[in-house]
């Protein structure tokens, strides 16, 4: 469908596309608003939404982009320095192996020539050294390869899948010691260096027998298999002409089979990369299934490969030491003497003119001189080969590294394909001009290497005889042929952040030929997606009218079922209209998001390696309320739900930066309530389900079982459409996002999680990183403490296990995770003891990821993925937020410690020392508040100067008080007296800080506190450097410093003292809180009155005295009474005097249900007339709800039944003789077919329609087995409160037993450390004394006393903060990578050539159609600009508003605003008017190729309906001829997945 736009008219008209339609139907356009009177045209545009990426942190992305350019060149120039310096240097060394070869030395001090040849322990000491070259990848590959196997668990191999990698390693490693030990010594570095490109034969052949496949389609195989056949001929040409016939007059080559025999051994390294299960040759079809297997089975087999190749490399070594005549056994017993102070021989040659010469003779001749050698020793350096060796490994493992990090961050085409494939000619060019210089100057680089070290180098001037050489046009054309076997190397695959196994065929690399192994053991596309073909040919099988007919989607066919699904999951309850506001903005952004991919894909045919299908289902918790407030009256949506229509419009108008009208929801009745669906401008859907908590359980923990059971059960596990394997793939990427109400993020938050799943397949959860928002001190102090637990604590159980807790405000979810044994099924076990209560429900996030921990799934962090959520701002809210979190975060990380041995064999990402970690953290926290309280004992006695005990009792009073409180007192009394104590201790600590100062300043820079305090400055300030966007968290740290006694003292003993309290403690509204206080009260009462109103507590003798303690309200019959009593002894009632009867209450009763009922029959007779009206005018068929059925209805088991009823008024006698009206009829009412809340007026006049009845029954069925509401008994209610209260006490006594035997056992080392104490070995305090008696100074040096349990525990804090430190280091360069890989320079890709454009289409597409897409852009009137308030024209503001006012339309979709934006591009590009005016939407480069790649579209669509027209013509030949024509589709209306197909 094209859409054309008519300016006389400001409307679109729609044509039918002969080619191939815009999406299934043409675009809606929203409603024409009525026009406003003339006095009330004045409009209030929404504001720039700051957080778009497109208009704000403007210089955030540049730097971004600067970074990237930077990271492009530095990878070059990493990866092409050292790739040629380990090649260079490895010749160095194997020049030192040539036995009898000599060199000139460097002697500056005599002009006479002297030559050094290489000694058998130079050959000694520099053969080792290439050994062990070889040795360390093999070690790390062997370290490995044990990690995986033994942590990960993959699958062992049978002996086939052992043998065979078995076989072709050894013939690798074989190839690599004779190449490295005989071949390379016998030549000169120039062409040793050519010799790399000579190692491809075995991928030469094997590539081009693959290429020979099984009904091969392709027409342009023929020519590629030329060019295969070219690239084995010239590598045999080059192993077979080089040593045979061009080296026939080189005597150093004595044995030329060894170059064609090693150089083929070295190539069966790389064979699982070039076989191909499509090949028509048997052979290669078995080994591609081997290689198959080989990849799930690969560390167990290297564990035994590395080992062998270790061994088969020592003894290929021994035997090319005797090859070139050495004894193998010297080699042993001169390694000592080899690496240990040695000399060397230098022959001297020195002239001596014979006597009778004449003077005067210029030149001598030979028969007048006289020639003479000498013998001089000198010591030689003995760590040259040790340096050689570093050099060595250090840049093969830099390339190696860099390379990957290349390919990972998807640079790889100018950063790892080109410096790799420019390494050899460098080195080339490199050799060619340092042996150039060195045959000039003999002493050229002697500060480089020793005097007697250097290459050996070609005879002659090998420079100017380089292009006569034909060795030289030999080695050509080895590059030419390597150039194009590795030619895959220059069209990788778009997986950001690949997994090293996905990159590369062997673990590591190869430590002597590192650019070759790392150009050939790339990865090819082809080969790593054929090994799920299998899997794909099931998944992607349609059905067809001949089932004998099967077609299959290819790789490019966007195979539906691996495409992301992310089902955003948000739970709501009491947000205010702000917090909702920043939620659905942030859906809306996701909205749009989508649709520009969508589009990207259908409209242009670019598939996007990011694209996803995306949904919001919302989960409102108390939805409903009673009417009028009386329990008899109809349930109606609440206030918040109230609040949530309104600002669904507003946060779209603030995304999109226009007015938008969200058109009406559907309304659905549910079994738990309701559901209002609404359609976004981004044709993505937002659900919103409304829980009535009288028909299923609230709470969060709850609505998170309803929606995973509803999602992965129901809509997918319980699909009779899809086979298992079909599901498990699905499952695989299936994503859900769970968020808070007020969470606020942008799309590409989500992206980057994603991309951690797609990193990772067993990654179960993945989280972000959340910023706190709000103001005033307490959402400071949480800024602070938020950055430093993500920048240190999470980062660190990412990098070293496991994150245990992924929020639930902003988290990613695997459905193959939730739906594994013992995670979903187990969720929803309900509480049924008292620690149910406190880990199940007081932290659901936390349990959910304990229990996929415990399955084995990894949980990860990613600080790349930011989001915003509202803090609690007060004092008391946070408190209680808090008192929710640490005890349920205490419980489920003792559940996995106490079963550490089974989540470490379960898990392979948990091991023992990550175990260790958390217990230390663990018993961290569990002392906290008595290192805390020995902290300020210790401050007290520096900074007022009392001594210990004075310090002792000031500090142990308050804490003694506030414990008394919280055991004995309400809440809000414990929360008042933390409050004022904060405020205390915060004065107490800037006392602190200046006692630590001075404490500093006396014991010096080296005293345990010094270095610890001055280690997690450092630490803090690193940390915020190394996050420069969150350096401003930095500044809280002055305010997290001075309330450290109330956050980690006062807050635990809350927390801990109100265990038993599981109430939610936030968003609570005062009407629920007093409801629940008149339950409670209620129960009270009737127990009270069950038990004859006898006080029983063990506290009773407090009864009057203390509040909260027996009942002062007296009897029934009297008031006004206070009472007291004593153990229940005897009671003192004062002031009692006896209740008037008064019927106030009751009459007040009566007239409030009188005027119920009164306003409820007014209500009616309006409905009444409102549908009267309606019908006259013809149009209750589309706003009757009764009325309107959606498809759902037809699968109901009975019609729904109409709830508006007319009833003519009747008229009749009441008992007294009295005529009235009659009562209007009650209507009957069917909550799920006409519930009263369907009817809300805010809820819009959209349709409704009815779930299926498969859907129906499911819920029934779930709510009946799972979430039921919990009606608890007085009884059971009451055993559970005591059962809370039992686990308080048992907590708080072993919390208080431990703090207290720690606070003693310190306090009293600290007294006596006279006695008992460790002298500090550092920062001595030197005392001078003058004795004048003996004339002589006695110096005297005095250490610290330390107490040991103290030190033993500052230790402890100090490994912890290195630890975290180091892993906080290593997850910034994680995230660093992760950022570049999602950063993309646009001037990059704007070059003219076809690649670089499907670069820039790929990477710069999705911005560019988010453009066109801006409903704000769509909606502006071109004439006269845009009402939207620019300040750079205001003359014609009038003219605009009135102008908008008389608008007939508006653009809602942004289907609809990308048709006008870009049909403005195609006008603009058709005319070629110069005086046009420019528009603001000028085509730049990527833009022009969009048009180009949509007639390509649009001109395959055509051949393609062409071709179905004439298949469908063909087949209709005969009698079925008509039928078919007439029943075939049109082919006009062709899709874009028809062409696919």
């Amino acid at each position: 469908m094209a859409t054309l736009y008519r300016a006389d008219s400001d409307e679109y008209e729609s044509e039918v596309d002969e080619d191939v339609p815009f999406g299934s139907a043409s675009e809606k356009k929203s409603p024409a608003e009525p026009p406003l009177e003339n006095w009330d045209v004045f409009q209030k545009n929404p504001p720039q939404d700051e957080s778009l990426e497109e208009e704000s942190q403007r210089l955030y992305q540049y730097s971004l982009k600067g970074l990237k350019l930077l990271t492009y060149v530095a990878a070059f120039a990493v990866i092409l320095g050292t790739s040629v310096i380990s090649k260079v240097t490895l010749l160095l060394m194997t020049s030192q192996l040539d036995p009898g070869s000599k060199r000139p030395l460097c002697f500056e001090q005599s002009t006479r020539k002297r030559d050094v040849e290489i000694s058998l322990h130079e050959r000694i000491q520099w053969t080792w050294a290439i050994f062990f070259c070889f040795l360390i990848p093999e070690i790390l590959t062997l370290y490995r390869s044990l990690r995986i196997a033994y942590f990960k668990g993959p699958r062992k191999p049978n002996f086939i899948q052992f043998a065979v990698p078995m076989f072709f390693e050894v013939c690798h490693t074989i190839g690599l010691g004779l190449f490295t030990f005989t071949v390379l010594p016998s030549v000169h570095v120039v062409k040793a260096s050519m010799l790399g490109n000579a190692v491809c034969l075995l991928p030469a052949v094997l590539s081009m027998i693959s290429r020979y496949r099984i009904n091969n389609t392709n027409k342009s195989w023929l020519i590629l298999m030329f060019l295969d056949l070219i690239s084995v001929i010239f590598q045999i040409f080059g192993l077979l002409v080089w040593p045979f016939v061009l080296s026939k007059n080189d005597s150093s080559i004595d044995k030329p089979w060894l170059l064609p025999l090693s150089a083929t051994l070295i190539s069966f390294g790389w064979w699982e990369n070039y076989v191909s299960k499509h090949s028509k040759v048997g052979i290669i079809r078995t080994l591609a299934e081997i290689r198959k297997n080989v990849v799930v089975t690969r560390y167990h087999s290297y564990i035994y490969i590395s080992i062998t190749k270790m061994l088969v490399f020592l003894a290929t070594m021994c035997l090319s030491v005797w090859i070139i005549g050495d004894d193998p056994y010297d080699y042993f017993n001169g390694f000592n003497a080899a690496f240990g102070p040695r000399f060397l021989n230098a022959t001297e040659i020195g002239q001596t003119i014979a006597q009778g010469v004449l003077q005067d003779q210029a030149t001598p001749s030979i028969s007048q001189t006289i020639i003479h050698q000498n013998i001089l020793p000198f010591e030689v350096d003995p760590n040259a080969a040790i340096n050689g060796f570093l050099i060595q490994f250090c840049v093969a493992y830099a390339c190696y590294f860099t390379a990957r990090f290349a390919c990972k961050i998807c640079i790889q085409g100018f950063s790892f394909s080109f410096p790799l494939s420019l390494s050899v000619p460098v080195s080339v060019a490199f050799l060619v001009g340092m042996c150039g210089l060195r045959s000039e100057n003999v002493c050229f680089a002697k500060n480089m290497f020793p005097g007697y070290l250097f290459w050996t180098c070609p005879k002659g001037d090998f420079a100017k005889d380089f292009l006569d050489d034909q060795s030289s046009w030999v080695w050509i054309l080895l590059l030419l042929s390597q150039t194009w076997i590795t030619i895959h190397i220059w069209y990788p695959s778009k997986d950001r952040l690949a997994r090293t196994d996905a990159l590369f065929c062997r673990p590591l690399y190869n430590g002597l030929l590192t650019d070759q192994d790392l150009v050939l053991n790339r990865k090819q596309t082809d080969f790593k997606k054929e090994d799920d073909f299998e899997t794909n040919k099931k998944v992607a099988r349609k059905p067809e009218e001949n089932d004998n007919i099967m077609t299959y989607e290819t790789d490019e066919s966007f195979d539906m079922d691996k495409v992301p699904k992310i089902i955003a999951c948000a739970t709501m309850w009491h947000e205010n209209s702000e917090e909702m506001v920043a939620m659905f903005k942030s859906v809306f952004r996701m909205d749009w998001d989508q649709n520009v991919r969508r589009k990207q894909r259908e409209y242009f045919g670019v598939l996007d390696a990011g694209y996803y299908e995306y949904e919001t289902h919302i989960f409102f918790d108390d939805a409903f309320k009673a009417k009028d407030g009386s329990p008899t009256a109809p349930f109606v949506i609440n206030d918040f739900v109230r609040l949530m229509m309104p600002a669904i419009e507003e946060a779209a108008s603030l995304v999109h930066e226009v007015n938008v009208n969200i058109a009406s929801p559907k309304k659905i009745p549910t079994p738990y309530g309701g559901r209002l669906e609404f359609l976004l401008p981004g044709k993505t859907k937002l659900t919103v389900h409304l829980k009535d908590k009288q028909k299923i359980r609230h709470r969060k923990r709850w609505s998170q079982c309803m929606y995973m059971y509803y999602l992965l059960g129901f809509k997918l596990a319980d699909r009779d459409d899809l086979s298992a394997e079909r599901k498990d793939i699905i499952a695989q990427n299936t994503f859900l996002l769970a968020l808070d109400g007020d969470i606020d993020f942008q799309a590409n938050a989500v992206e980057l999680l994603v991309d951690l799943m797609k990193k990772t397949p067993n990654l179960g959860a993945a989280c972000g990183r959340i910023h706190p928002i709000g103001t005033g001190p307490m959402v400071w102090y949480q800024k602070f403490e938020y950055a430093i637990g993500h920048w240190l604590q999470k980062a660190t159980e990412h990098m070293v296990g496991c994150v245990l807790c992924s929020p639930g405000c902003f988290s990613l979810f695997r459905a193959a995770g939730l739906m594994d044994v013992n995670v979903m099924k187990t969720y929803t076990t309900e509480p049924s003891e008292a620690r149910h209560y406190v880990q199940y429900d007081q932290g659901e996030d936390r349990w959910l990821c304990t229990l996929l921990l415990q399955q084995g799934w990894r949980v990860e962090y990613s600080a790349a993925s930011d989001a915003l959520t509202h803090a609690p701002e007060g004092f008391n809210e946070f408190y209680n937020q808090r008192r929710r979190w640490v005890p349920s975060t205490m419980a489920n990380i003792l559940d996995l410690l106490m079963s550490y041995r089974q989540t470490i064999r379960d898990n392979p990402d948990i091991s023992f020392p990550y175990v260790c970690y958390q217990f230390i953290l663990m018993g961290g926290s569990i002392l906290g508040p008595g290192t805390i309280f020995l902290m300020l004992v210790g401050a007290f006695v520096a900074a007022f100067k009392v001594d210990n005990f004075t310090s002792f009792y000031i500090n142990v009073a308050p804490l003694l008080l506030f414990i008394l409180v919280c055991y004995f007192c309400k809440a809000k009394i414990q929360l008042m007296l933390a409050q004022l104590l904060s405020v205390i201790y915060a004065l107490v600590m800037v006392a602190v800080l200046i006692a630590l100062i001075l404490q500093v300043l006396e014991d010096g820079l080296l005293a345990p506190s010094s270095i610890f305090l001055v280690a997690i400055t450092v630490s803090f300030v690193v940390s915020a450097l190394l996050h420069p966007l969150e350096f401003s968290c930095l500044l809280h740290g002055l305010l997290y410093y001075i309330t450290i006694p109330s956050m980690y003292m006062l807050l635990i003993i809350y927390s801990l003292f109100n265990l038993n309290d599981v109430t939610w403690g936030t968003r609570e509204t005062p009407q629920a809180i007093q409801q629940q206080k008149l339950e409670e009260q209620a129960e009270a009462a009737q127990a009270a009155q069950g038990k004859g109103g006898k006080k029983n507590g063990k506290l009773s003798f407090l009864s009057g005295i203390v509040p909260g303690f027996g009942n002062s309200q007296g009897t029934d019959d009297s008031e006004g009474s206070f009472e007291f009593s004593c153990a229940g002894l005897f009671k003192l009632m004062c002031c009692v005097h006896a209740k008037p009867k008064d019927d106030t209450a009751a009459l007040m009763l009566k007239i409030h249900e009188d005027v119920l009922k009164t306003s409820r029959k007014v209500e009616h007779i309006e409905k009444s007339l409102a549908v009267t009206q309606e019908m006259r005018r013809g149009s209750f068929s589309t706003s009757s709800v009764g009325s309107t059925v959606g498809r759902g209805s037809k699968d109901l088991e009975s019609p729904p039944t109409p709830f508006i009823q007319i009833l003519s008024p009747q008229m009749e006698e009441d008992e007294d003789g009295q005529s009235h009206e009659e009562k209007p009829e009650e209507i009957e009412r069917d909550d799920l077919m006409n519930p009263y809340w369907i009817e809300d007026k805010d809820l819009k006049k959209g349709p409704v329609d009815f779930l299926s009845k498969a859907e129906t029954t499911f819920w029934k069925k779930f709510i009946k087995k799972y979430l039921l509401p919990l009606n608890e008994d007085r009884e059971k209610k009451k055993k559970i409160q005591g059962e809370l209260l039992d686990l308080r006490n048992s907590v708080v006594g072993a919390f208080f037993m431990f703090n207290a035997v720690f606070v003693t056992a310190l306090f009293l080392l600290q007294l006596n450390k006279d006695k008992l104490f460790f002298e500090w070995p550092l920062g001595g305090t030197h005392n001078f004394t003058y004795k004048a008696a003996e004339d002589e100074i006695e110096l005297e040096t005095a250490y610290l006393q330390l107490e040991p349990l103290g030190l033993l525990f500052v230790g402890f804090y100090a490994i912890v903060l290195v630890v975290q430190f180091i892993a906080m280091i290593c997850h910034r360069w994680g995230t660093f990578s992760h950022i570049m890989c999602h950063t993309s320079i646009g001037f990059f890709s704007m070059s003219t050539d076809g690649l670089a454009k499907e670069n820039a289409m790929e990477k710069e597409g999705v911005k560019v159609i988010r453009k066109l897409m801006k409903l704000k852009t769509a909606n502006e009137d071109s004439p006269t600009g845009s009402v939207s308030g620019n300040k750079t024209d205001r003359r014609k503001t009038i003219v605009d508003v009135f102008k908008q006012n008389q608008r007939k339309a508006r653009i809602s979709t942004m289907d609809g605003a990308f048709k006008k934006n870009f049909s403005k591009l195609e006008q603009q590009n058709r005319t070629s008017d110069k005086g046009r005016r420019k528009s603001t939407l000028a085509p730049n480069p990527v833009i022009e190729h969009l048009m180009t790649r949509r007639k390509t579209v649009l001109f395959n669509n055509r051949n393609s309906a062409v071709e179905r027209r004439n298949s469908q013509m063909m087949d209709g030949f005969g009698g079925r001829r008509g039928s078919q024509m007439g029943n075939a589709r049109d082919p006009r209306r062709s899709t874009f997945g028809d062409t696919l197909v």
